[in-house]
């Protein structure tokens, strides 16, 4: 007996191997995902149809079973999904963020889960996010943790408050140093700078009262660049 299969497969399935699959692995893949359109309840996807033999299997059915694991697949890890990558370059299914201009009609699901929030206008074009360099910090929108949440702004520098995408350049918290002399012993006088007089100086013999002068000085520039962790670098990518 032979039995002929007239299965239409759609263009979301062959949008998908385009992206996911090399040409050496297409055979192959296509047997999983065959066999996947029958055994979808395995990790707790459920499946829209069964099959036994003898059944007639119709296209319809065969596209829903697809249409489960698509949204099984795309539920573990949406569009819009950002990840740490350690390749250099990005992997089928996923962009840089490197702040790339891409179109909206060529990325429909990554536009409609981060619309222009990183640049852009949305027609034609979007931006990625650009990760180069930065860390990530969540969104407070309370400012709770974030105290200067309001003042965060876009990547062209106007303010827009506490929203994905907003930035922040490194800053150091408020705070002072305190330099003084001892109230005891002998120490150096200097002479006056800028009308600022620096006595470090008390007798304790008498010849001048025990006490200290606060004094203005300066220390030698210490650093580097910026301030910063120990870190590694490693890309960042976008599920699309």
């Amino acid at each position: 007996m032979n039995i002929q299969f007239n299965i239409h497969i759609d263009d979301r399935i062959i949008s998908f191997i385009k992206r996911n699959i090399s040409k050496k692995r297409f055979i192959g893949m296509m047997a999983v995902l065959f066999l996947a359109s029958s055994a979808l309840i395995y990790g707790g996807v459920t499946k829209e149809f069964t099959f036994k033999a003898g059944d007639v299997i119709k296209a319809e059915e065969v596209n829903a079973n697809f249409d489960a694991l698509f949204a099984a697949v795309n539920k573990a890890a949406p569009a819009g999904t950002v990840a740490a990558f350690a390749g250099s370059a990005a992997p089928e299914g996923w962009l840089l963020c490197d702040g790339s201009s891409v179109s909206s009609a060529d990325y429909p699901a990554l536009f409609a889960a981060i619309g222009t929030s990183w640049g852009g206008d949305g027609s034609p074009s979007f931006n990625l996010p650009d990760l180069r360099g930065r860390f990530l910090r969540g969104l407070d929108v309370t400012g709770t943790v974030d105290p200067d949440a309001a003042q965060r702004k876009d990547k062209n520098g106007t303010v827009v408050g506490a929203v994905v995408g907003s930035l922040q350049e490194d800053e150091f918290k408020s705070h002072y140093h305190y330099q003084g002399a001892g109230s005891a012993g002998t120490y150096g006088r200097y002479g006056s700078t800028g009308g600022l007089t620096a006595v470090w100086h008390s007798d304790i013999d008498g010849e001048w009262s025990p006490g200290w002068q606060d004094a203005a000085l300066n220390t030698s520039t210490q650093g580097g660049m910026e301030t910063r962790p120990k870190n590694t670098a490693i890309n960042f990518i976008i599920k699309i």
